[in-house]
Parts: C-alpha cells; sequence; structure tokens
C-alpha cells in the first residue's frame, strides 16, 4: 500500500479530526484511555512475565481503540468493548508486532551499553531521573554516542509503530510489512508529522501544568488523532478502508 505524501497542515487536521472523533463519546473515550493505560502498568506488575505480556499486548489493545475509532466513523456507537475487540481480529499478528517492539528495545539497550551507556541505562531504568536530575547529566555526558544511537532507534521505534496496528488489522498486512510502511510514511511526511507532534507536545506541557488533568483528554486524543493521520494518509478522500 502507498502512502500519500502531504502537507504540512496536514498535521493541525489530524488533531482537528481527532477531536471530532473524540467529541462524538468523549466520557467513554475517557474510559477506554484510562483502562488502555492502566491495563499494561498493572500487569507489569506481574513477577517475572508482567512486563513481556505487556508489552506483547499493547498492539492488541491499540488495534481495538482503532476498530472503536473505525465504528464511529461509520455511525456506530463506541462501547467498552472496543478495547477488546481487536482479541477476535487478526490477535496474532498484532501480538507479532508487539514481540518485534519488544525485542527492538532490548536490542536498543545492548547497543546502548556496548556504547558506553551502561550509566545511562541503569539511570533511565530506574526513579533517578525525578530523585536526582544531576545522576542523568553525567551519565549523558559519559555517553554521548550512547545516547545518539538510543535516541536513533528510538525514533525508528516511534514511526514503525504509529501506523503498523492500523497496517495489519485494516489492511491485513504481515507485522514486518506493516512496519517497514509505517516507517516509509513517516518519512515521506515529516512536515505534517512534526506539526502534529509538535501541537502534541504542547497539550503534554498543557498536562504537567494541570497536575495531570489534561491527560483526561491527551490520551484519547492521541489515539483518535493517529486513527485520523492513518486514514488521511493510506486513504484517499471519499474512500473507505477494508
Amino acid at each position: 500500500m502507498e502512502a500519500r505524501k502531504l502537507d504540512p497542515g496536514h498535521g493541525r487536521q489530524w488533531i482537528s479530526e481527532g477531536w471530532v472523533i473524540f467529541k462524538k463519546s468523549p466520557m467513554l473515550w475517557v474510559a477506554l484511555s484510562a483502562l488502555f493505560a492502566i491495563g499494561p502498568v498493572l500487569l507489569s506488575a506481574v513477577p517475572v512475565v508482567g512486563e513481556p505480556l505487556a508489552a506483547l499486548l499493547v498492539p492488541v489493545l491499540v488495534g481495538g481503540l482503532m476498530l472503536g475509532c473505525r465504528a464511529i466513523e461509520r455511525g456506530e456507537p463506541l462501547t467498552i468493548g472496543h478495547l477488546f475487540a481487536a482479541f477476535h481480529q487478526r490477535t496474532q499478528q498484532l501480538v507479532a508486532l508487539g514481540g518485534i517492539a519488544l525485542v527492538w528495545a532490548l536490542l536498543t539497550e545492548v547497543v546502548m551499553r556496548l556504547l558506553g551507556g551502561t550509566a545511562l541505562v541503569e539511570v533511565l531504568e530506574t526513579a533517578q531521573p525525578e530523585d536526582d536530575p544531576a545522576a542523568v547529566l553525567n551519565a549523558l555526558a559519559g555517553a554521548s554516542g550512547a545516547w545518539l544511537a538510543g535516541g536513533a532507534m528510538m525514533a525508528v521505534y516511534l514511526m514503525a509503530m504509529m501506523f503498523a496496528p492500523m497496517l495489519v488489522l485494516f489492511d491485513s498486512m504481515g507485522p514486518v510489512a506493516a512496519l517497514k510502511t509505517s516507517v516509509k510514511a513517516c518519512l515521506d511526511n515529516v512536515g505534517p508529522l512534526f506539526v502534529y507532534a509538535l501541537i502534541i507536545t504542547l497539550l503534554l506541557v498543557l498536562t504537567v501544568i494541570t497536575m495531570g488533568l489534561g491527560a483526561v483528554i491527551l490520551v484519547p486524543l492521541s489515539q483518535t488523532s493517529a486513527y485520523a493521520a492513518y486514514r488521511d494518509i493510506f486513504t484517499a478522500r471519499g474512500g473507505s478502508s477494508t
């Protein structure tokens, strides 16, 4: 599937369209987003298997939220059950996305450690960034190559996972093909994605200023606007996804 190349202004449009989707069922979106955010955290608390299991299931939950967006787009009601709807549609492929993401995260850690970023990795994996900002600065100063490599690998991860769940779910792509297509789509649309990321960042700042209250809107809006971006990039106006 070929991605459309769009003008930077589309980034703002994705936010607007995501807001329209959110406004159709705001209370349900807040409830769904709370479950989406809290569920993996609670699962991660399970010793040994919790964290990897949560990583595997996150794309499935994202898929459920995307199915909720599509339901609203088609004039159908949003329900709590949408969060788990992807457990009945291409579940294995979505879990495979989570597995690839988990392996990539582990590979990122290995690369950072090999480049002298062991102290930085250990700082980021503990509560030290909040308790001791100086520890972060010292770790960064001693591992410039590590954090540059880690940042680059994280950027690839974000681009790969931006649209991969939707491509697997709605376009029947395999996990690897979906990840590659998502990265290419992001590279072809740097302008609108920059505008989109800038707006999301500003909303994140407002969330911090409001002591986290803004997350009630930011979390669902980040999902509904991501769906709007997928529809805009991969589906011509007036068309319908499969």
